[in-house]
């Protein structure tokens, strides 16, 4: 008598969907564990920077549902017991989830090694060792999801359920935290990685009418750098200091060769502080006077220290020089 094959075993849109049940649950799981990265990392040591939470809560967002679907479909044609191709692809699938989640417990183990032994760098080390729990608690349910041994088949359509209720408390984390912290601070970017241009167009300006511009709309400007001014998000204060001919050349026989040091400010309004300057220092708060004007120091730089700042009216005390041949 021959031996009757189940044929779900050998049915080619059954393979093709259990692959990518297996792949999409894989890259949910991965895009999960970058954004619950990035949530502990706001919610330990919170920074401007969380656009990259918004890239990756789009990603997950994306990858849940088509994950749910295919899963749902293709539990309700899942052998019990895989042979053939369809043994191969859940060994290859079920090694993949394995080794990640080994390796994000070797690396719960050595953060944990850190933090007994460091003193430096807690918070990166905190971060690091949350996130990898994370990691391992969810390549676990999925490796399981994937080997599906006999004793958890009648509980292989709750995986999906356990999966989205950790994946939406994280993204909600995600949406009440970095993401709307990114909605907040999009003008502070937007500042800080323009208000560089303003004054590069300020020294042409100078070098050309020996000068500063009454008001930066007679300024050269493009871009965002322009938004910030057609905006109103930089006030621009001219001669903030009197100018200063500072001498560079004396020679009786050659005419005088002078530099004129030009004052200025520009003024803004940052939502929040930014956490640490270039080397890696505190910031320091600046003080700011009746007119908006900071006094932190009475350096004059030619370009801002967008690194270094406070929330609130801040003003970058700013400088630039024309040279002339004095008649």
């Amino acid at each position: 008598m021959s031996k009757i094959i189940d044929p779900k075993l050998n049915n080619p849109a059954v393979i093709v969907l259990q692959w990518l049940t297996y792949a999409f649950w894989g890259l949910t799981v991965f895009a999960t564990s970058i954004l619950a990265a990035s949530v502990i990392a706001y919610i330990i040591a919170p920074t401007n920077n969380n656009e990259f939470s918004a890239y990756a809560t789009a990603a997950v967002l994306v990858l849940l549902p088509i994950s749910v679907v295919c899963d749902v479909f293709y539990s309700k044609r899942e052998p019990t017991h895989k042979t053939g191709i369809a043994s191969v692809i859940m060994i290859i699938h079920a090694v993949v989830f394995a080794l990640s989640g080994i390796g994000a417990l070797i690396a719960i183990v050595f953060s944990l090694v850190q933090l007994m032994i460091s003193s430096s760098d807690i918070p990166g080390t905190q971060i690091a060792l949350y996130s990898e729990i994370v990691v391992v608690v969810l390549f676990a349910l999925l490796f399981l999801r994937t080997l599906l041994p006999a004793r958890i088949v009648k509980l292989r359509r709750l995986f999906p359920l356990v999966i989205a209720i950790i994946v939406g408390v994280i993204c909600v984390l995600s949406f009440i935290g970095p993401i709307a912290n990114a909605q907040l601070t999009r003008n502070d970017r937007l500042i800080d990685n323009n208000i560089g241009n303003i004054p590069s167009a300020i020294d042409t300006y100078i070098n050309a009418q020996n000068k500063l511009p009454a008001s930066l709309n007679a300024v050269s400007l493009s871009g965002d750098a322009k938004k910030l001014v057609d905006d109103n998000l930089v006030r621009y204060v001219p001669n903030s200091k009197p100018a200063v001919v500072n001498p560079v050349s004396t020679d009786v026989i050659a005419p005088t060769t002078s530099t004129m040091t030009y004052y200025y400010e520009l003024c803004v309004n940052y939502k929040a502080a930014s956490s640490l300057n270039n080397s890696g220092g505190t910031v320091m708060p600046a003080q700011v006077d009746g007119s908006g004007s900071s006094t932190t120091s009475s350096v004059y730089p030619s370009y801002p220290d967008v690194y270094n700042h406070p929330a609130g009216d801040y003003c970058y005390k700013l400088s630039s020089y024309s040279g002339f041949i004095a008649k």
